[in-house]
Order: structure tokens, then sequence, then C-alpha cells
């Protein structure tokens, strides 16, 4: 054994510490508690059954898990200050300050006291001995730190004693909470003085919520539509046009805007909450629970400054909706939706291709295997309109044209179709009950299902709208006619006030994102947001955080090259470098559908950010709109040809196989594979 246990080093290391670097904090009472803690904490350490003995070094070394373990038990049990005389609505306040404090010292005791100086008889392990001591002795301050004082008392202290400058972080944290109400609906204060009344529309697809929600609006004085989709927010633009109302639209990479027009079509997240409409229409507001865009029908719900307000839902959002309808103080009315055509799962099995018929729409998940199916089917003679997410608008729009005009005789689509897109479709047949969600293959929920099956019937087309399967039809069929689940919350965002902080955005963003959700409330993940709010913040400082905060808001997934050219775009403004010569910046050569579609991709983003930064001629608005135009021609004429160049083939002879083939190489190649391997098994 060592001449100094471990007990003994660490403990006369952390006192010596704590006296020399926390003088203010050290007393009598602290370190009577840091002894019997520590002590506590290290026998526990050196008794449990996943430590082991070091032969060579000769000491007893902690593992990380036994070290997390032990903190984990001994934090439950550990002196938390006392809450019992604090109201329930400044519990939760002192506990987010209380994890502020906590981190803060925390951070703190890092820059004071050097894993170096730990003894060096630990050897290897010392880093992780010095991570469960800090944060133990963290909270031992914590601890001790609120103990001493009453709240208030401490809140001042903190801000106002120089004794405690290595704690300002406290007053940001309190800054934070009281921006931030316990009440979310107040975030929008000129909504709650207005007096507004909701029509809940609720039914499934296909049955009439948005065309009778969107009537009334056109009638109206001013009136907003809010669209899930730019093309649905496109198609409801056309509409009031074609009824002799002018409309402007905007989305985020589009805009018509109108002189004099009180009119507008657009996507949710373009809603100007500052601006008054005499009708709202919110679409699609199932879409509240989705952790990536879910915020934005949280927002013009609570902030929408409207006294009629329309909201188009399945049946699985209208408790929730209605809950925060009446948390705001509002009233409401429900107006239930039917189908007006049965939706019917068919009895008999679907076999691919035997069993395709004209008008049917087949799904998969992925826009490979939708040009795969589509280039297969017209070796088929059949004739197939394609829609999937990546397409541009207007070639969406086309495609959809020739379905209408019958020059197609079915599509083949992803889930894209199954958002506010009416076709004359009489069947939905899933090709696949799986699909990628970002993270993983999972099969496919509830909701989506009957999404998608909707769209099957016409009315004054069908008497019946069809349903099919390929793979597991009896779980869809299950899943299609299951009740509806309640969905449990809304997401939200942060709130624009908390620009007004005096912090850095990053540490805003942050300290939002540790804030316990409220109720019925949920925030949205912040992670692709505070990345990029850490480039702007290292690469533009200048910039103010409202500036960075529309910069951030700009869409640019970070998983692809259009996060790139978002960088350079920012970098260029930051610089005072114009736009205009860098238009064809980083667009890839070449005419394939990759490319034209990245291309389309890039142009979109030039667009966006050209209209949040208002740092480009008008002449530049209408180059980029010309540019996008001549891309979509290039993706229309590209598509006949992409069906045939994405036929799968074999990897070994390059047969061409059927698209929903589930291996990579031909039956013949396999069996001759598996003969080969016999083969080599049996000479050995």
């Amino acid at each position: 054994m060592p001449k100094r246990t471990p007990n003994k080093a660490i403990h006369t290391y952390i006192k010596k510490s704590v006296q020399k670097e926390l003088p203010n904090f050290y007393s009598t009472e602290l370190q009577k508690s840091m002894d019997q803690t520590m002590n506590q904490l290290l026998r526990r350490a050196l008794g449990a059954r996943e430590l082991y003995v070091m032969k060579k070094k000769n000491f007893v070394p902690l593992t990380e898990e036994t070290l997390l373990a032990i903190y984990r038990q001994q934090n439950k049990a550990s002196f938390r200050y006392d809450l019992y005389t604090i109201t329930g609505k400044q519990k939760k306040r002192y506990r987010c300050l209380d994890n502020f404090v906590n981190v803060s010292i925390y951070s703190q005791l890092k820059l004071k006291i050097k894993v170096e100086e730990l003894p060096e008889e630990y050897g290897v392990f010392r880093e992780n001995i010095y991570d469960s001591m800090l944060s133990r002795l963290a909270d031992l301050l914590t601890d001790h730190f609120f103990a001493k004082t009453s709240q208030d008392d401490c809140l001042f202290m903190m801000t106002v004693n120089p004794n405690y400058e290595q704690f300002t972080v406290v007053k940001n944290a309190r800054a934070l909470l009281d921006h931030i109400p316990d009440d979310y609906t107040l975030l929008y204060p000129a909504a709650r003085a207005m007096s507004r009344h909701f029509i809940l529309h609720v039914g499934m697809t296909n049955t009439g919520k948005t065309y009778e929600a969107v009537e009334e609006m056109m009638h109206a004085a001013s009136g907003v539509y809010l669209a899930p989709l730019r093309l649905l927010a496109l198609e409801t633009q056309e509409r009031l046009l074609q009824a002799g109302v002018e409309c402007s639209m905007l989305t985020g990479e589009e805009a018509d805007i109108r002189e004099g027009c009180v009119h507008m079509s657009s996507t949710v997240e373009m809603l100007d909450v500052s601006h008054e409409y005499k009708v709202c229409v919110i679409d699609e507001a199932q879409m509240i629970e989705d952790p990536a865009r879910g915020w934005a029908w949280t927002r013009a719900i609570l902030g929408c400054l409207s006294k009629r307000i329309h909201v188009c839902m399945a049946p699985d959002a209208l408790d929730i909706i209605k809950q925060i309808v009446y948390a705001c103080g509002d009233t409401y009315e429900i107006v239930n939706h039917k189908r007006e055509i049965p939706l019917v799962f068919e009895q008999e099995a679907f076999s691919y291709p035997d069993s395709v018929r004209p008008h049917d729409a087949l799904i998969t998940f992925s826009r490979k295997a939708v040009l795969q199916t589509a280039a297969e089917l017209e070796s088929e003679g059949y004739r197939p309109s394609v829609i999937y997410g990546a397409l541009p608008y207007s070639v969406r729009k086309e495609e959809m044209r020739k379905f209408y005009d019958g020059e197609t005789d079915l599509v083949v689509a992803t889930d894209a179709i199954g958002m506010g897109i009416n076709l004359p479709i009489e069947r939905i047949v899933f090709l696949q009950d799986e699909k990628y969600d970002g993270v993983i293959s999972r099969k496919l929920k509830g909701q989506e299902i009957k999404q998608i099956a909707g769209r099957a019937g016409r009315k004054g087309m069908y008497e019946k709208g069809y349903v099919n399967a390929l793979e597991d039809s009896e779980y869809l069929r299950r899943q299609l006619y299951a009740p509806q689940r309640k969905m449990a919350y809304a997401c939200i965002q942060m709130p624009d006030t908390l620009l007004q902080l005096d912090m850095k955005l990053s540490e805003t963003m942050e300290r939002w994102a540790k804030i316990e959700d409220q109720g019925m409330f949920k925030k949205a993940d912040m992670t692709e947001n505070l990345i990029k709010c850490r480039f702007l913040e290292a690469n533009c400082p200048q910039f103010t955080k409202e500036a960075m905060w529309d910069l951030i808001c700009i869409p640019s997934e970070l998983k692809t090259g259009i996060y790139k050219v978002w960088t350079h775009l920012c970098t260029m403004l930051y610089e005072g470098i114009e736009i205009e010569p860098f238009l064809n910046y980083d667009l890839l050569s070449g005419d394939g559908l990759d490319t034209l579609e990245y291309n389309y991709k890039v142009l979109d983003l030039y667009f966006a950010f050209a209209r949040k930064t208002k740092c480009t001629s008008p002449d530049f608005f209408h180059q980029i709109v010309e540019e996008k135009e001549a891309c979509s021609l290039g993706i229309i004429d590209r598509l006949k040809y992409s069906k045939q160049d994405s036929r799968k083939r074999c990897t070994v002879c390059r047969k061409i196989l059927p698209a929903m083939y589930p291996y990579r190489m031909c039956e013949d190649c396999r069996n001759r594979q598996r003969a080969k391997r016999a083969r080599w098994a049996e000479s050995r």
C-alpha cells in the first residue's frame, strides 16, 4: 500500500484547494460536511465490487462506471437546500437557479483546480477521480451556498458583492428566468389582449376541412392561410386569384408580395404575429407535436392576431389544441368532418407488379425506390407520375397536372403525397411498411398510415377509396382502423424576447434548453441551431443577436452540403462581399438529377438568405427566379431518363432486377455464390 491512502490523499488535497482558492466559502461547517461526505464516498468506492487492485502500481483505482454509480447514489441523499417554505411557483424557479449555480461552481473549480495536481499514485485514473470529486464538491458548495442565506439575499449577494464575482453568471440566470413567464401563453401579450374565437375543424384526410375554412377566409375583409408546405401555399394563392381575390404568397424560398393586397398565403413559419387579420386558417395542425417544426404551429395558435381562427387537424390533435386555446382564455367551437367516400382495406393480397392498375398511388419511402419503381412500371407499359420531397414544387405541380389530365396512369410517391395533395386516386398501395426517419428505420405509425391512406377516393369520381399493401398488410390494416391516440404535448421554440438579455446568444440558447418543460409544452431541439450560433459567434462576432437569430432560422441541414453554402454566405455578408457575383458558387456542374436537385436547394438558400438580410437588389431576386425555373425545367426533362438510369441491377451480372426485389444479386448469382461457399467449406 502507498504511504498515503487514497482517502487521505484526496481529502487533504481538496481541503487545501478549497481553503486557498475559495476562502469566502470555507468554514468549519463546510469542513465538517466535506469530511463526512468525502469519507463516506471514498469508503464506499474502495469497497465496491467493481474495483480491482493494480498490483504493479500498488493502489486501488476507481473505474469511471463505479464513480458514476456512486455519484448518482450520493446525489440522491445529498444536502440539497430546503424548499419547504417556497411556493410551487418559486420552487420551479429556484430549482433552475440551483442548477445554474451548480454548473457555475463546477466550471470555476475546474479552472482553479487542475487534474495534474491530483496525487500521482492514481496514474491514468486521475481524470476519472478528478471529475467525480469535482462534481461532488460542486454539490457540497452549492448546498452550503444556499444554506447560508435566504434565496433572495443569496441572489443579491451574488450580483453585488465582489466576493462572489466568480458566480456572477447567476445574474444572467435570474434575468433569463425573469423573462420567461410561468405561463407560456403570456409570451404573446397582444394576442392575450384580444378576444379570439377558434373554429376547430376535426377530421381525417379528404374530408373538406381546409376547403370550408379557406372559403370563409376568402370572403373576409383580410385573411391569412398558413400551410405546412410551400406547394399548398401556392395552391391556395392560385385558388384565391382564380376566385378574383388578390392574394400574396410568402414562403422561406419564394415571395410574391402584391401591393395593397390584404390576403396572404404562406408557410406557417412565416406568420407575422404583429400583423392583424380578420380571419386566419392554420392547416395540418397535428404537426404541432413534430420535434423539428411543431413550434411554428404552437406559435401561430398562441400569437396569431385574428378574432376568428380556423384550425384544421386530425382527431388526435384535438385535445392538446383545446388545452392551448383554454389556457389562452379564448373560446372555441368544434366542427367534425366525416368522409363521404368509404375507405376500404382490400381483402385480396397485392402482387407487384401484376396487381397494379390505373389510378393507383404506389407508396415507398425513398427517392431511389420511387425512381426504380417508376422505371419498372414504364417497362410494363404504364405511364407513372413521380412525387417525392426533393422535387421542386413546380416539378411536383407538373407531375400532378399530368395525372389530373390523364397523361399518366398512376402515381409513384413517397409520404410527401400524404399532406394536402388532392389527386384523383382510387387506391393507395403501400409497397413498404417501414421508413427511415433520419435516425433509424422504423414501422409506419398509425397517424402516418391514416394520413397517406386518406388520399384514396375522390368525391364525385369514386364510390369508395381502397387501400392495400405489398408487405405486412395485416399490420397496416390494424393501424388504419385503430382508435386515434391523443397527442401529449405541443413543441415550443425559444421566444424572441430572450434576445434582449445581456448575454451571448449561445449562452441564452443553452440556458433556455436546460429549463424544465412546462405542462403541455415541450421545448424544440436546439442542437443544430446552437451549432450555427457558435459558428456565427466565432466567425462573425460583430453581428447583432437579432441578425444572428435571423440567419440561424434560415433552413440549412447540417448533414448536407447546403450548410457549407450557408456558412460561406454568412461569412461574405460579414465581410461586406456582395452575393450577386457568387451566384453560381458551389453549384455542381452537370445535368444529372442529383446535381439539378442540389442546385435547386442552393438557389432556394440564396433566395431565403437575400430576403432575410435585405442586402441585394430586386434584380437579384429576378435572377434567382429565372435560375430556379431553368433548373426546374432541367429536372422535368431529366426525370424520364433518370427513371431508366435508376433501374435496380444485380451487382454481379448487371441483370435488371424488380424494384421490390429484396437482394442485391439475382437468383442465379446467389445460387452460384452459395455453391462456391459450399465447395470451399468441403475443401477445408
